[in-house]
């Protein structure tokens, strides 16, 4: 029973994020919080099977259900990833987990953009000013396992975005299942994510007060205050897949897949293959394949990452990790994401 019940769940799930994306457009670059679709953590690059395998406090980010699967009761992360245009990325997270009550993690996204001249159309040079953009995300998450095969999630992140005297802020929800041994078959998961789904933001503030005077009557200057457009958050639903294939006695090759559908822009198809040495060692290299116009373009332009981890448990007696991925961009600098994992 349990496990058909874990079954409907998946359908339904599926059902859902086919009816929320049946209507999609491609409206590119027409959301807020663009930021939530920048990947966090090193471990799953690019996130090629990550919404079917992932574990640990990554799975705040890919799929909020792989948080049941962790392993140690207590995790802490942090990962600080150079991205474009001389902004960074920071991610902390920590998790506490029980086999009875689940397991639940709290996580931070900030962008950290530094400050950024004051210019106006008067002084196009800068004022001799600067003002500095706060950009970050809250996270709250929870995940259970259903049974030893199948795990659920969800997570509820508060998001919030100012500059000067303006400010927009709004709620996001994730929701996630992954199912290991699928149809069975060992080495084999499954999962579904659907991300990024809330409410329409605005922004408002007092910075949107504008002194002007209005035209065709008699009325003194007095304030305005500007209405902002609303813009939906990037939701995006995730398929993915995953095999793991043992090599020898202590190596494995872990192949995935993902299918991301996005609501405002194109779709991608995620591939990532990694090569595990005794839980010490792992290699790994990804590579998107982005549809544009019902065709695949771009196969091989700016889409590959590649990056590794490095586990000492052997010699520390503690599960201590560190993660390095390069991932590639088309226009701007090339990304490199440095991750710190310990848990016991």
């Amino acid at each position: 029973m349990t496990v058909r019940k874990t079954i409907l769940g998946v359908l339904a799930l599926l059902l859902i994020s086919t009816m929320a994306f049946a209507q999609s457009d491609a409206r590119n670059g027409t959301t807020a919080a663009s930021y939530l679709l920048v990947p966090q953590g090193a471990r799953y690059l690019s996130g090629g099977g990550a919404v079917a395998n992932v574990t640990g406090l990554e799975s705040v980010f890919w799929n909020p259900a792989g948080l049941a699967t962790t392993e140690k009761s207590l995790n802490a992360m942090f990962s600080r990833r150079s991205y474009i245009a001389d902004i960074d990325i920071n991610f902390v997270a920590a998790s506490l987990s029980s086999e009875r009550l689940g397991a639940f993690a709290i996580s931070l996204r900030n962008f950290d953009i530094g400050d950024i001249p004051i210019t106006t159309v008067f002084a196009p040079d800068g004022t001799g000013g600067v003002y500095s953009p706060t950009v970050f995300s809250l996270g709250v998450t929870y995940a259970k396992r259903l049974t030893d095969r199948t795990s659920v999630g969800i997570s509820l992140n508060y998001l919030n975005e100012s500059f000067e005297r303006v400010a927009a802020t709004g709620i996001a929800f994730d929701v996630g299942v992954q199912y290991r041994t699928f149809m069975d078959v060992e080495g084999w998961s499954i999962g579904v994510v659907l991300r990024n789904f809330g409410s329409p933001v605005r922004y408002g503030g007092s910075g949107l007060w504008q002194s002007a005077s209005a035209i065709g009557n008699d009325r003194k200057v007095t304030f305005y205050k500007v209405e902002a457009a609303s813009f939906d958050l990037p939701s995006i639903v995730n398929l993915g897949t995953s095999y793991s294939i043992p090599v020898g006695e202590s190596s494995s090759l872990e192949l995935g897949l993902t299918f991301e559908n996005n609501e405002t822009a194109q779709n991608d198809f995620k591939l990532l293959g990694e090569y595990s040495l005794s839980d010490m060692l792992a290699l790994r290299g990804s590579w998107v394949i982005s549809e544009k116009e019902g065709a695949l373009e771009n196969i091989f332009a700016n889409n590959i990452s590649f990056g590794g981890s490095l586990n000492l448990r052997a010699a520390t007696g503690i599960d201590i990790s560190f993660d390095y991925a390069f991932i590639t961009t088309e226009i701007f600098d090339n990304n490199q994401v440095l991750s710190f994992r310990f848990g016991f």
